[in-house]
């Protein structure tokens, strides 16, 4: 007959994880991420559009 797993506690990781406030949301860092990606994003989809079906054309 099997054994039923030990039950674990994971009350004391979470408290030190919490006291080093690594679970803060961090807006700034988020923000910062964001919008680059964002403007990169822009630019691309512009650089697109002006390109249109270039590939298509026949000389």
């Amino acid at each position: 007959m099997a054994r039923a797993p030990a039950r674990v506690s994971f009350a004391p990781p979470q408290a030190a994880v919490r006291a080093a406030g690594l679970l803060r949301p961090r807006t700034g860092h988020y923000a910062a991420e964001f919008l680059p990606t964002t403007v990169l994003m822009a630019v691309a989809g512009g650089l697109f559009r002006r390109l249109g079906d270039s590939w298509d054309r026949t000389s």
